[in-house]
């Protein structure tokens, strides 16, 4: 996710005068000393920034360079080897992009124009670049611009800068206006960063980021210079707008909750903005707890401040809570905040500072990290403060504070807590971390509102992400046949034939290649690249000798870059050469996948003698016929004068399922022995939704609320599907992050499409996502989500778990919880009540009996994970407690009853991430319900 909140700028018209969903920069031809020259023959780079400034995410599907002196778009920066064309841009957020070239022979000035194609239109943008001699340091993007950003808000770019010299040099990148707004990221200091440049081509990055903390248009200015200041290799101009807020002001936040110990204080602030000036305050509440530091003490003053301003709100509590209201008038108007002063007494209340954490895309065993504070809003000590992970502990662990060793947090120091998210394979993760404490009232003295004194708490944190990986399977020849790929037994200076197929069944592109053959066997290419998410690659494969042999056999190895499991493979190809000279035509029978009720397949087989002399043909027959298949004559002898030919014709009937792996059509000719290899499946085409109907429940007007719907591939044939489709613009969005369709579906996988809305306004949201496949199917399957400005929210309203194997344990689903008022409310999980199917499948984190009191727009996770028993079909209702009232959420899973222990997991369609190690392989992307948070680049950490 970090690579996707980088920033663009510089509009860009589509044909026909519209505003097309994507900026990129720069456009045109910058001016010459802004693309410092290269060496000759050494890789250049321009960097380029995309944006999408629209509403809705829009799709990159090409950005390519036409003209001979045309450099390459690599890749996004920061590098990431797990984003793939087409690029999905979510609304408002930005990608860069590196254009690079290995060099040019001659010296010189080059251009090119590019082409961008996204969802919405076309766009160019064109650079100039040059050649002509060394330069010490090429910094790009030669300008930057941020926004347009909400207030208080972040954004961050790129720099990559390159050294040419031959050997490692330092280079000083330093912010000399606009510090107000702008700052560099993970450099000891804010405006200061120093760079080691490994030469040669070798290149470095610093994150620039805005910080929108006034509104307007900001403008700044990096410098790259040498460390001794003499040399000037970069100078970036910055520029980062935050929109005004019209006519009106606005406060940020409109609710203060604030709480200390009796008689002391706690000071927060609110942010006033807009135009004009601000020239009155005050503060209205039942009990007095509340001054204004700005007033000089007082609850109220005139002021004469221009806005933006910040004022500070100091609570002293009483033995009560205070509630109260603070309104402010200016030139431009009014507005107002709600407050509230509680009393933190002597007993210790565990909170925590955030109860969801998504972590960036993550590429499988590599890290990321972020942390969160655990905190004691009351008086006195927490004591044995403990943190334990629930399902989908290997991908996730935490710093501090385990069972072995336990901390302590007092009033106003919180325990900061870093997580780390480490994916031991791809597809979305989730787990939930329970944080649980004593209560001790330690040196604070009273009742309190608090939990009470040695009362143990709990507080729980979602922990989300996804993993980036690709992982190669050898489907031909399969694990059933030993990985052996039998050509069979052709005569001298005949061609036999068969393919070696690779599937990757990850969510990241692997190239595999093969490697070990010799002759008699040549192989047409032994490399390709393949796309995840279930797509193949075919290496065929052929035999052929002018000298008679027995056996062939050997051993190659199919090895791959960027998978992370199911590589290197050996396997054995076997093939023979039988000392006759007759012809045969085919060598070898490949029917590849049949449908089941379409027409029967017959292909011809001739056997000629092309003399001199005759031959006896002793036999021609199935070595071991398959439901389905027949050959006619069903065997065949007969004696073959010169040029003289016997016929048959293979049949494969559609009606049943059949596989015809390890069939032979076996001829006895001479003293030589022919086996023609027969190759194929006939399969039943068959697949589902689910869920039927996607009801998301409710949602706080501001935050989002997500859902999936997968299309499942439940028979035996190869499923093509199409992209699926919203029917209402502007209402939901449909992703399928690492898919490009037309996609195929193998059986037992599935699809998973994360479905998200595209507004958030008080009401009713409706639309229809309609998915289609070959099977052909077409599914319609309706979407509600409304958005309540008061209540408690739940979101989703059912799981569907598809089907998993007894005693699996699948992927955990989430239903999530928000108050959505300004004062607490309680929510209770009340109990799991069964509908079909034992009520021991379903396992919840946390359990039946779990209350807990939410704060305003604080919100709480019920992890469900489905484990059942035995066969069948599962159904069970959670009832959960609410302000609202009571909550009904409607699980739903299936039990197959399939057992892969005795498999190779290399031969299956495994897509679930603990598939080789013996779960069910079928792919479930679960997506945690969380508000978009916008977050730096990964680069920068």
């Amino acid at each position: 996710m970090g690579w996707r909140r980088l920033l663009a700028v510089a509009t860009v018209l589509a044909s026909g005068g519209t505003a097309l969903a994507l900026q990129v920069w720069p456009m045109g031809s910058p001016p010459a000393e802004s693309n410092p020259a290269i060496p000759i023959n050494a890789n250049g780079r321009i960097v380029f920034s995309l944006r999408n400034n629209t509403s809705t995410s829009t799709t990159v599907t090409s950005f390519f360079g036409s003209g001979s002196d045309c450099m390459q778009i690599s890749s996004p920066v920061p590098l990431d080897p797990g984003i793939q064309t087409p690029w999905t841009i979510a609304a408002n957020e930005q990608m860069q992009f590196k254009a690079e070239t290995a060099g040019f022979s001659t010296p010189g000035s080059r251009s090119c124009t590019w082409s961008v194609s996204a969802t919405g239109g076309t766009a160019t943008a064109s650079a100039t670049f040059h050649v002509v001699s060394s330069e010490d340091v090429d910094v790009q993007p030669t300008s930057m611009s941020f926004g347009p950003l909400e207030l208080f808000d972040t954004e961050q770019q790129s720099l990559v800068i390159t050294g040419w010299q031959s050997g490692s040099a330092d280079v000083l990148v330093t912010i000399t206006s606009g510090q107000g707004r702008f700052e560099l990221i993970g450099c000891g200091s804010n405006d200061s960063c120093q760079i080691t440049l490994p030469g040669s081509g070798g290149f470095g990055s610093a994150v620039v980021q805005c910080n929108a903390s006034t509104t307007g248009s900001g403008s700044g200015q990096i410098l790259v210079r040498s460390t001794d200041m003499n040399t000037t290799y970069g100078d970036i101009d910055l520029l980062c707008d935050v929109p005004g807020f019209g006519s009106g002001i606005v406060l940020d936040p409109m609710i203060l909750s604030q709480s200390a110990p009796v008689g002391m204080t706690d000071t927060d602030t609110i942010d006033v903005m807009g135009p004009g000036s601000l020239t009155n305050v005050s503060i209205t509440s039942n009990l007095g707890a509340f001054t204004i530091q700005e007033c000089g003490g007082l609850s109220s003053c005139s002021l004469n401040t221009p806005l933006s301003t910040t004022l500070h709100i100091v609570c002293t509590p009483m033995s009560a809570t205070d509630t109260g209201t603070l309104a402010v008038s200016g030139t431009a108007g009014s507005a107002s905040a709600s407050l509230q002063c509680a009393p933190a007494l002597g007993s210790p209340v565990l909170s925590v500072s955030d109860n969801d954490i998504s972590f960036d895309d993550t590429t499988v065993f590599a890290t990321d990290t972020e942390t969160f504070q655990i905190e004691n809003g009351g008086g006195g000590t927490l004591t044995n403060v403990t943190l334990s992970l629930g399902t989908g502990n290997e991908h996730f662990s935490f710093s501090d504070c385990d069972e072995v060793t336990p901390c302590t947090v007092m009033s106003g120091i919180p325990k900061v807590i870093t997580v780390t998210f480490q994916p031991q394979s791809h597809d979305f993760k989730m787990s939930q971390l329970t944080v649980t404490a004593d209560g001790d009232t330690g040196s604070g003295s009273g009742s309190g509102s608090g939990p009470g004194s040695n009362v143990a708490q709990t507080e729980y944190v979602l922990l989300s992400g996804t993993g980036i990986g690709g992982i190669m399977v050898v489907t031909s020849p399969m694990a059933s046949e030993s990985y052996v790929l039998d050509l069979g037994s052709v005569p001298l200076n005949a061609e036999g034939s068969a393919q070696i197929r690779v599937r990757n069944d990850g969510n990241a592109l692997i190239t595999a290649t093969v490697t070990g053959n010799s002759a008699p066997y040549t192989l047409l290419s032994n490399s390709d690249v393949i796309a995840g998410g279930g797509s193949d690659a075919a290496f065929d494969v052929r035999c052929s000798s002018s000298t008679p042999s027995l056996s062939n056999d050997q051993t190659w190895t199919i090895s791959d870059t960027g998978a992370y499991a199911g590589a290197p493979q050996d396997i054995t190809v076997r093939c023979s050469v039988a000392d006759t000279n007759v012809v045969v035509d085919p060598l070898s029978f490949d029917f590849g996948e049949v449908r089941t009720g379409t027409p029967a397949r017959s292909v011809p087989l001739t056997v000629t003698n092309p003399g001199p002399g005759s031959t006896m043909l002793s036999s021609m027959k199935l070595r071991a016929p398959r439901t389905g298949l027949s050959l006619t004559p069903n065997n065949t002898t007969t004696s073959l004068a010169a040029g003289a030919v016997a016929s048959a014709s293979l049949k494969l009937e559609t009606a049943e399922d059949s596989d015809l792996t390890g069939e032979f059509v076996d001829i006895e000719v001479g003293s030589a022995t022919l086996s023609l290899p027969v190759r194929g499946k006939v399969v039943t085409a068959r697949s589902r939704i689910a869920p039927e109907k996607l009801d998301l429940g409710t949602a706080c007007v501001g935050s989002v609320a997500n859902g999936t719907v997968r299309l499942i591939n439940n028979g035996t044939a190869t499923v093509g599907v199409d992209a699926p489709e919203i029917d209402v613009v502007g209402s939901f969005v449909a992703a399928t992050p690492g898919t490009l369709f037309p996609a195929s579906l193998v059986p037992t996988m599935d699809i998973a499409a994360q479905i998200a809305p595209s507004v958030s306004a008080a009401g009713l949201l409706t639309g229809t996502l309609t998915w289609r496949d070959d099977v052909p199917s077409v599914y319609e399957v309706p979407i509600t989500l409304e958005y309540v400005s008061s209540g408690t929210a739940l979101s989703p309203r059912g799981l569907d778990f598809g089907g998993v194997a007894v005693d699996a344990l699948t992927i955990s689903q989430s239903v999530m919880l928000e108050n959505c008022d300004d004062a607490p409310a309680k929510v209770t999980v009340k109990s799991v009540r069964g509908i079909k199917g034992p009520i021991g499948a379903w396992v919840l984190e946390p359990r039946v009996g779990f209350t807990r009191m939410l704060a305003s727009h604080e919100r709480q996770a019920i992890l469900v994970t489905f484990q059942p028993p035995g066969r069948g079909h599962y159904e069970a209702e959670i009832v959960v407690e609410t302000a609202s009232g009571q909550e009904k959420i409607l699980l739903v899973g299936d039990a197959t009853g399939r057992d892969f222990g005795n498999t190779s997991f290399y031969t299956c369609a495994c897509s679930t991430p603990g598939a080789p190690w013996g779960a069910w392989p079928i792919a479930l992307v679960v997506v945690a319900i969380s508000a978009r948070r916008r977050r730096g680049s990964s680069s920068a950490r």
